[in-house]
């Protein structure tokens, strides 16, 4: 059975489906094994019978797993579990209408998530620009400082081992006398004269 749905764009979101042709005892029965085989934890928690059923008609018998996961294939599946087992309708409506709420929701937040990106971003390429400027005023065999909250005070003393455009290597004891090595941006490195 193929189903679609929507405009031209998303009517390549066919869906193929095979379903078993099975009564409401074996199907609920299946779908509780194949959660608990899947450890989902609505399985444990009586999210009831139907959602498990859906769920396992469309992994286990559409290729809706095996194309894009868009909302457009997911109400396809839904519609065609539905058609097929009548019984599942509501519970079908029910998880497009979760689906297009969720889209929804990223939807409003995806603006959000984008400028903090942005921010992260230029965070990184000023840590960047600074190790570039940094980095020269560093060489192999300087005792230097980094920040590291596991050690009183904050800081570690260091030992530069390697440079490179923007990163430096440096090498440091712990307190057990164990030798380490942390590839650190330069600008996060102080060197001896800035160190205290």
């Amino acid at each position: 059975m193929e189903q679609r749905v929507g405009s031209a764009a998303e009517r390549r979101t066919t869906v193929h489906t095979w379903f078993p042709d099975r009564d409401r005892a074996h199907l609920v029965a299946a779908a509780e094994r194949h959660a608990l085989d899947l450890a989902y934890g609505y399985a444990a928690v009586g999210e009831g019978e139907k959602r498990l059923v859906v769920n396992f008609l469309r992994h286990q018998y559409t290729d809706y797993d095996y194309g894009e996961q868009t909302s457009a294939r997911h109400r396809a599946t839904c519609e065609a579990v539905a058609a097929r087992y009548p019984w599942l309708t509501e519970k079908c409506r029910a998880r497009i209408a979760r689906r297009r709420h969720n889209d929804e929701s990223d939807a409003l937040a995806a603006p959000a998530w984008e400028h903090e990106r942005g921010i992260e971003q230029e965070a990184r390429q000023a840590v960047a620009a600074a190790s570039r400027e940094a980095v020269r005023q560093l060489a192999i065999g300087d005792v230097a400082e980094f920040e590291d909250g596991r050690v009183r005070g904050g800081r570690r003393a260091a030992t530069v081992t390697n440079i490179g455009r923007s990163k430096v290597t440096i090498e440091f004891t712990l307190a057990s006398g164990e030798q380490r090595t942390r590839k650190l941006h330069a600008s996060l490195v102080h060197p001896p004269e800035a160190a205290s």
